[in-house]
């Protein structure tokens, strides 16, 4: 397994690694915290073949010969992820991730987290999982959500013994390799199919965000493998124990809600088992139209 070495705690274990080792620039006028975030979204918007090269590279300084290195190394930080961060992105569980730390928060996400009933997937969610660090991920708040990925990168990565082989080996375009990625669109593919496909591909994350604080609903949020918001839904956490297998590698559709953005409530089914229930998001018109009613009835009552 990857160890320590000179360049920093498991440093270039990661295909992040290796894209910060290729684009990182010493002269910026971007702050370390910026830059990093902004590398961090561009790795993502790579996607599964953009990537390819620097999960191989990663792969291969660790468990093949060895890669030389660039001599810039010595200017390229190696401490953009903490120790905890990297240990979960080699090897998925579920990510709850704290980005709301105003005042009187804490009790209530002590509270949210320990509604979590303790008998399903997220007794997987340990201390290294639940990132809650005010000084490292408040800024988030104010940051687009795939700004996350700058600290999980996993989340929009794969990897496969196939996947690392070199291109003359196992060129991207082989059938062998493409049939390992579901998220593949078809003909005669409905809206439905192509969402429920990007779903069960990639990994999903929660959020403790303001909204959660305030309504006990935390964000649930799935990306694409270019990091672009598929869907996101709130959900009580006390619903977690519905929502799938240990990575959450399952969609709405499987949970019989769908696959619209809404809330996602707690209800019992005929033998007692607690079900999601899509409550859908108003459309806009929707909104447009309540708005007016309201104004029309109180007109009417004055």
């Amino acid at each position: 397994m990857p160890n320590k070495n000179e360049h920093g705690e498991n440093f270039l274990e990661l295909g992040f690694d290796w894209y910060i080792l290729e684009h990182w620039s010493s002269v910026t006028n971007e702050s370390k915290p910026q830059q990093h975030i902004r590398l961090g979204i561009e790795y993502a918007r790579l996607g599964h073949q953009g990537r390819r090269r620097f999960i191989r590279s990663a792969h291969t300084h660790f468990f093949s010969s060895p890669v030389v290195l660039p001599p810039h190394i010595s200017a390229v930080p190696s401490d953009l992820l903490m120790p905890y961060e990297r240990r979960i992105n080699t090897y998925y569980t579920p990510i709850w991730i704290r980005t709301d730390y105003n005042p009187g928060t804490d009790v209530i996400h002590h509270t949210m987290l320990t509604s979590i009933p303790s008998n399903n997937i997220l007794k997987h969610l340990e201390e290294g999982t639940i990132l809650n660090n005010a000084e490292r991920y408040s800024f988030l708040a104010s940051k687009p959500l795939e700004s996350i990925i700058a600290f999980v990168p996993l989340l929009v990565e794969f990897n496969s013994d196939l996947y690392v082989q070199p291109d003359e080996q196992v060129p991207w375009e082989s059938e062998e390799l493409q049939v390992q990625f579901v998220d593949r669109e078809e003909e005669g593919d409905s809206e439905e199919q192509k969402k429920h496909k990007l779903m069960v591909h990639q990994r999903s994350f929660f959020v403790a965000d303001e909204e959660a604080m305030r309504t006990g609903y935390v964000l649930w949020v799935h990306l694409d493998q270019f990091g672009n918001l598929v869907q996101k839904n709130r959900v009580q956490p006390l619903l977690f124990g519905a929502l799938g297998g240990p990575d959450l590698r399952l969609s709405l559709g499987e949970l019989e809600v769908g696959y619209e953005d809404g809330r996602l409530n707690a209800v019992r089914d005929q033998w007692g088992n607690l079900r999601p229930r899509l409550v859908r998001q108003p459309s806009n018109a929707q909104v447009l139209d309540n708005l007016l009613a309201l104004k029309t009835e109180q007109r009417f009552i004055a």
